[in-house]
């Protein structure tokens, strides 16, 4: 039996009519299905990452594991952001 998501329930996203969600204009290059918790753990990188983008510079990272963050990163370029995490 998969620990993951119960295989009888099916999945799905709402949303309000009123609000574009980041999301919405997403591509899923390859993989499974994504799955609730990645949902989940995609839409609280977003969060962190927003917030430290307000804090004045354009290019944050934040690393989740089941909606905690575990790490995160603000800097000049990406590369250099990958190697403070």
């Amino acid at each position: 039996m998969s620990l993951r998501e119960n295989p009888h329930q099916a999945g799905a996203r709402y949303r309000s009519i009123s609000t574009s969600p980041w999301w919405d204009a997403t591509i899923q290059h390859e993989g499974l299905a994504l799955s609730y918790l990645n949902f989940f753990d995609a839409d609280a990188a977003w969060r962190v990452a927003h917030d430290l983008g307000d804090l004045g510079t354009q290019t944050a990272v934040a690393i989740i594991k089941h909606a905690n963050p575990c790490g995160a990163a603000i800097g000049d370029n990406l590369p250099n952001l990958s190697t403070c995490l």
